[in-house]
């Protein structure tokens, strides 16, 4: 079949040649018998032109014969390639050579399926692809960071069970992927709650590596400030879904207000007013005064 398809090419590029030497007028003065004498040596002109555009390398003539395979891309180009000006290339995505040998797209173009349309203002990450000047992944948009573009989804390398440390590298059955390395599961103890989920024996929040911050609880995977329902007031501020007094941790106690961040007297004992002179606030309590001040030591009060 090698011979044939040889044999082929150079018939094709015979009869280019014997083209040429007609059009450049050689004639026959002896008649043209057997024994007639052609002169001097016959020079069939310049190089063969075959018009612009054309590209051998591109010619097909049946059978997958590439003239490309003889003049300059050696054993031939891959199945998704075509031999373009002596070397093989992709002309879905060639930018010189983009859906036809020689087209190259303009400056801020780039080659996508054989057409020069818009690039993109950054390179996209790896595994992604630029569709009229927009980064994405497969069907979505681009991957956010921390996330790699693998088999058209988005994953994320360091937890991802199906793409672990790398893309297309799967855990086997009871394992888990931690830090980007797949291993047998760690059990929590104590088990983990608020949304949070053992990683390595650690409870964490999502992606985020590490539980939420003082504040927030961990919500579908994120850190989020949940909001008090009623507002805060007196002073207290909304942490963790919970009204409290600086970093108290909780409200003032009864007798008490929320002044600054801290919690201080409101004037009151315990929420009552003692009588003047006649009592004395004792542990927060009004405890009698007269004739004797019953209150020991400011805070126990024996009746």
């Amino acid at each position: 079949m090698s011979f044939f398809r040889h044999a082929t090419v150079t018939l094709v590029v015979l009869s280019a040649l014997a083209l040429a030497a007609c059009a450049s007028g050689v004639s026959n003065p002896g008649g043209g018998g057997m024994g007639s004498d052609l002169g001097p040596r016959v020079d069939s002109g310049p190089r063969v032109d075959l018009g612009p555009g054309v590209d051998l390398g591109n010619t097909d003539l049946g059978a997958g014969v590439d003239l490309g395979m003889t003049m300059g891309c050696g054993a031939g180009c891959g199945a998704a390639e075509s031999c373009c000006g002596g070397r093989c290339v992709n002309r879905a995505t060639d930018e010189e050579n983009c859906g036809t040998c020689g087209t190259v797209c303009a400056a801020g173009q780039a080659c996508e399926s054989g057409s020069c349309v818009a690039a993109c203002p950054t390179p996209c990450n790896p595994g992604e692809s630029c569709v009229g000047g927009v980064c994405k992944c497969g069907l979505g948009g681009a991957c956010s960071t921390g996330q790699s573009c693998c088999s058209g989804a988005c994953a994320d390398l360091a937890t991802s069970e199906r793409h672990c440390g790398m893309c297309g590298t799967g855990c086997a059955t009871g394992q888990e992927c931690t830090a980007g390395v797949c291993r047998a599961p760690v059990v929590c103890t104590p088990a983990c709650t608020g949304g949070l989920t053992c990683v390595g024996g650690a409870c964490v929040c999502g992606s985020t590596g590490a539980a939420c911050p003082t504040g927030q609880t961990c919500t579908g995977g994120a850190c989020v400030t949940p909001s008090c329902s009623p507002a805060c007031s007196g002073g207290l501020t909304c942490m963790g879904g919970r009204c409290v007094c600086g970093s108290t941790g909780g409200p003032c106690p009864s007798g008490q207000i929320c002044s600054g961040g801290s919690c201080i007297s409101d004037g009151t004992c315990g929420g009552s007013t003692c009588a003047p002179l006649f009592e004395s606030c004792c542990g927060g309590v009004c405890c009698p005064a007269l004739p004797v001040n019953l209150c020991i030591g400011g805070v126990i009060c024996p009746i």
